[in-house]
């Protein structure tokens, strides 16, 4: 962060920090700590659900929490929104994710859920 902030890109700059699985929880001494049930290599919430931390200075708002869920494969849709990019993508191509762009930006901000389509 603080190489971001010292070559002048911190303000145009969107930071996504994660995990992608759950805890090891047969790993002693330092086995992880979960209130769902499973852990890494399992497909229970456990060992899918992980904490997320987002930044974007001047954009989402600090100190802000929510237990809402945000997809690893929503990223790839919300940051090419994010980059102003939607029109570079190909039509012809299913690229499966949601552009969860309004539950980072807006302060009261819920995720979007996909309508089936069929």
């Amino acid at each position: 962060m603080k190489s971001l902030e010292d070559n002048g890109v911190l303000e145009n700059t969107f930071v996504f920090v994660t995990s992608d699985n759950g805890p090891q929880m047969d790993a002693w001494p330092d086995a992880g700590y979960t209130p769902f049930r499973g852990a890494k290599g399992t497909t229970r919430e456990g060992g899918v659900r992980v904490p997320g931390i987002v930044y974007w200075k001047g954009m989402i708002q600090a100190g802000r929490e929510t237990d809402d869920v945000f997809d690893l494969m929503d990223l790839f849709n919300t940051t090419v929104n994010l980059a102003g990019a939607n029109d570079k993508l190909p039509k012809d191509v299913y690229i499966d994710g949601i552009d969860q762009t309004s539950f980072l930006l807006h302060d009261e901000g819920k995720k979007r859920i996909p309508i089936p389509s069929g």
